[in-house]
């Protein structure tokens, strides 16, 4: 399965392999998220994007305080998400 090239408009970019969504701990992670714990946003970020990705993304939202904003790196990783979605949409 080839990978998906994510890229959100504050300019991270990043490949994904669709696989990652054949998961039932990231299915479960993002039912968490869809109920509405935050908490869950970070492990299934650092599932999708890896550590690395994580890092990146969490360094691109960080303000200068040193914080990352939880409402932000929520939009952002709610987009990646979408984009993967979109992808396994076209292919059925």
């Amino acid at each position: 399965m080839a990978n998906v090239h994510i890229e959100l408009t504050n300019g991270f970019q990043t490949d994904i392999d669709p696989i990652v969504l054949d998961d039932l701990e990231v299915i479960e992670m993002l039912a968490d998220i869809e109920d509405g714990n935050p908490l869950a946003f970070p492990r299934v970020s650092k599932k999708l994007l890896g550590q690395d990705g994580h890092r990146k993304l969490c360094d691109l939202l960080r303000e200068k305080d040193g914080r990352v904003p939880t409402e932000a790196f929520g939009t952002e990783l709610t987009e990646v998400i979408r984009q993967l979605g979109e992808n396994e949409q076209t292919k059925k």
